[in-house]
């Protein structure tokens, strides 16, 4: 047996919760627009450009992480710099 290209998540009629499903709408009682859609990643184009542009987004995101650190480190410097002065 190999794996589906696509499977539906979808709301179980006899069952609580929800279950697999091949078919968004398996039967007349599903409504299909509340059937989760998941596709395997070695189907989805383009799927390894996705993967390199949020590796882009990580790096930026990364970055602007440090700079606002320094500034917190900056500005807690400078608060403690204030509060000596004031002891005195």
């Amino acid at each position: 047996m190999s794996t589906p290209e696509t499977i539906y998540l979808i709301p179980g009629e006899y069952e609580e919760g929800l279950v697999w499903c091949d078919d968004p709408a398996p039967d007349s009682y599903s409504d299909p627009d509340e059937a989760v859609k998941y596709v395997r990643a070695d189907h989805i184009p383009d799927a390894g450009k996705v993967i390199t542009d949020n590796s882009k987004v990580n790096a930026g995101l990364i970055a602007e992480n440090e700079r606002l650190q320094a500034r917190v480190a900056e500005l807690e410097s400078d608060e403690q710099e204030m509060s000596g002065d004031n002891n005195v």
